[in-house]
């Protein structure tokens, strides 16, 4: 009997530990953006975590009308995504098995932040890009459709880099240094909480010096990644972007809903009418 799993491509992989054990897999599959987040912690927790990831916005045209068979549809494109547009999370599932607990204490080893350093990284950039679905998707099925990125890989070991810089003597530092910069706080930020400290003090320089380099490195548009996030306080001063993408969301669903109309289609706001 043929195994499903050896008629799919296999899952990509993007190691988040030195020894392998905590691991991205992602489906490879255009307009999916689904990976499994795997460690030991949620492995025995009995938890299942899966995340979608997108571009935060990619200014790509809302989905257009088509017709199949003579009946009004929506197509969706993949998203036009450019380097200068960071990826993100943009959802979030946990699934406990039988008998575990789903408690809140999964998120505090959940690795947000070292997850979007991760898939940021320019290595990883050129291969997800490819997958994800636009940024005001939202996904309702299950995750994914392939079922090879569901399964734990074998730990894969990482190979440390050199951390040590070139810094030249010049106070207005070329791009390609603040590059380099850049690429090395990417790789460490996926793999650990204090990237800019270990940077610091590879280079015996301090880390307020790191953050500086790492401020022009986001200044010079070398270093992408989503906006700093701030709690509470975060949201609310991105809420006029917020408002504004809505108001574009309100607008294409009118649109649509008119052209389905238009086109001899039913909308309705409730739920369907009962079969008889």
């Amino acid at each position: 009997m043929t195994n499903a799993m050896d008629l799919e491509p296999q899952p990509y992989m993007i190691p988040l530990s030195l020894d392998g054990h905590e691991v991205l897999s992602f489906e490879p599959r255009e307009l999916s953006g689904w990976g499994s987040y795997f460690s030991d912690e949620i492995e025995q927790a009995g938890i299942r975590m899966y995340i979608r990831i997108g571009p935060r916005n990619e200014g790509q045209e809302f989905p257009e009308v088509v017709f199949v068979d003579g009946k009004p549809g929506v197509r969706m494109g993949p998203p036009a995504i450019t380097s200068e547009v960071p990826l993100e999370i943009r959802e979030v599932r946990m699934v406990a098995e039988s008998g575990a607990d789903a408690s809140s204490s999964v998120w505090r080893v959940f690795p947000w932040g070292r997850i979007e350093a991760a898939i940021n990284q320019p290595i990883h950039r050129q291969v997800l890009d490819r997958w994800v679905q636009p940024a005001f998707s939202v996904a309702e099925a299950l995750p994914g459709e392939l079922v090879s990125f569901h399964i734990r890989p074998a730990p894969v070991k990482l190979e440390k880099p050199n951390l040590q810089l070139d810094i030249p003597d010049d106070y207005r530092k070329p791009d390609e240094f603040y590059q380099r910069v850049a690429d090395l706080f990417l790789w460490l930020a996926a793999i650990t909480s204090r990237p800019a400290q270990e940077i610091a003090e590879a280079n015996q320089v301090k880390p307020s010096t790191v953050h500086r380099w790492i401020s022009e490195a986001k200044a010079r548009g070398l270093l992408v990644l989503p906006s700093e996030r701030s709690g509470l306080k975060g949201r609310f001063a991105q809420k006029k972007e917020l408002e504004a993408a809505q108001a574009a969301v309100d607008d294409s669903r009118e649109r649509l809903i008119q052209e389905i109309v238009d086109a001899g289609g039913e909308y309705s706001e409730g739920p369907p009418p009962p079969k008889e």
